[in-house]
């Protein structure tokens, strides 16, 4: 039985607030760091969010207090996306493998990328969520064709081909058709936009789900072929 990789909600948090301080340090850039009240309402939130999953990042991060003036806010966000990044890589580094094992491709050559995204002005939170997006499509086929059922047709031929064989076997897949779905992935493939942090959730869990259903499916289909 083929392997499907599994995500983990801590992991996925990481990268959504690393997404989310990232547009924070674009938004304070972007003011050259002069609307203070806005930054700090924005950082204290984030703040927040990350040490309700990852309590000891209060006594590393500064808190929200700390932010007086453009110096300290700097300081603030930068250590906070560096501790967000930081944090996310195993994940990041996870998902890049598992395509690259898919492809058979060495992870080394995705090197190139990192000066050709900076050229074409895409984030990081862009690269990740482009690369969850094609792993989801290529787990499908790579599924369907475990299944030896027909892989040819878009993604939403093989996504309807798929949910009809889960459904059959009593597994529910996640809508990938459904609105918030699939509007994301439209502007992140389609438009080469950037995902907002909400936007970048969506995509992360619709991952996790996904890994987590079609595992699922291969265990039953494998159980009652045995």
């Amino acid at each position: 039985m083929m392997w499907v990789p599994e995500f983990k909600e801590r992991e996925m948090k990481y990268l959504i607030a690393g997404s989310m301080a990232r547009s924070l340090q674009e938004f304070a850039e972007s003011t050259n760091y002069t609307d203070l009240d806005r930054i700090k309402e924005r950082y204290r939130a984030l703040h927040a969010f990350l040490c309700s999953f990852d309590p000891e990042a209060a006594s590393i991060i500064p808190g929200p207090e700390f932010i007086n003036d453009d110096t300290s806010a700097k300081i603030a966000i930068k250590d906070l996306v560096d501790y967000t990044m930081g944090k996310s890589l195993p994940l990041t580094f996870k998902m890049i493998g598992t395509a690259f094992s898919f492809w058979s491709i060495p992870a080394e050559s995705l090197s190139p990328l990192h000066p050709l995204l900076r050229e074409w002005n895409l984030s990081s939170a862009w690269a990740v969520g482009a690369l969850a997006l094609t792993l989801m499509e290529v787990m499908i086929t790579r599924v369907l064709k475990e299944l030896n059922m027909d892989t040819r047709g878009s993604f939403e031929d093989k996504v309807r081909r798929l949910r009809e064989k889960a459904k059959e076997a009593g597994i529910r897949l996640p809508d990938l058709l459904a609105g918030p779905f699939y509007r994301a992935r439209g502007k992140i493939v389609h438009r080469g936009a950037e995902p907002t942090p909400e936007e970048l959730n969506v995509v992360l869990q619709y991952l996790r789900a996904l890994s987590s259903s079609l595992k699922q499916l291969l265990a039953q289909v494998s159980v009652r072929t045995m």
